[in-house]
């Protein structure tokens, strides 16, 4: 986080902290981070990375989905 405070250009801190928050099960700052990445990575240069942080948006999606299933659902 500090380091996109001191250069918010830094592509790659985005998909590193949409790792870390998706470890710590902060989903939706994992979301965010990860979203953001794809919507500034350029394809030509990211190509790789951005397939990575397409494959992690949806297992957080997908996580994030069973948890408001499960938290709605009686116990």
């Amino acid at each position: 986080e500090r380091a996109l405070q001191l250069d918010p250009d830094l592509i790659d801190v985005y998909i590193n902290l949409g790792m870390l928050y998706k470890e710590t099960g902060d989903l939706d700052s994992a979301r965010v981070s990860f979203e953001t990445f794809l919507s500034r990575a350029s394809k030509m240069d990211y190509r790789a990375s951005i397939r990575t942080a397409q494959r992690e948006l949806a297992a957080v999606l997908k996580m994030h989905g069973q948890r408001a299933t499960q938290s709605a659902s009686p116990h």
